[in-house]
């Protein structure tokens, strides 16, 4: 989560410059579009601002502070819920990713 967070399965939040070629050729091929994440935002937070947790397609949770990564993603049409990190994630050195727990689903 540190180059790229998916937010549905055809748009992605990416740090291109950290992204290697091929794989950002990849996603190109295939029709992935690909949200540009501020360059100062990023290195402000030491990849922070790129730790994105999709609820569900282009409804993510990410850590306040960031208004360009924000801005960018609800330009693309995301839904974008912020919440305040500094006790949960910045002192952790976690992202809203690494709050979650992985569900097993059975089909019924």
């Amino acid at each position: 989560m540190s180059v790229m967070s998916p937010l549905s399965s055809g748009l992605a939040l990416v740090f291109a410059p950290l992204l290697p070629a091929s794989f950002y050729m990849l996603l190109k091929e295939w029709g992935v579009a690909m949200i540009e994440a501020p360059a100062d935002e990023f290195h402000a937070s030491n990849g922070l601002s790129l730790n994105v947790l999709p609820v569900r397609p282009n409804e993510v949770i990410m850590v306040a502070g960031f208004p360009k990564t924000k801005a960018a993603m609800e330009t693309a049409g995301c839904t974008v819920t912020t919440f305040e990190a500094d006790a949960l994630c910045i002192a952790c050195e976690g992202g809203p990713t690494c709050l979650t727990r992985p569900v097993l689903r059975r089909a019924a």
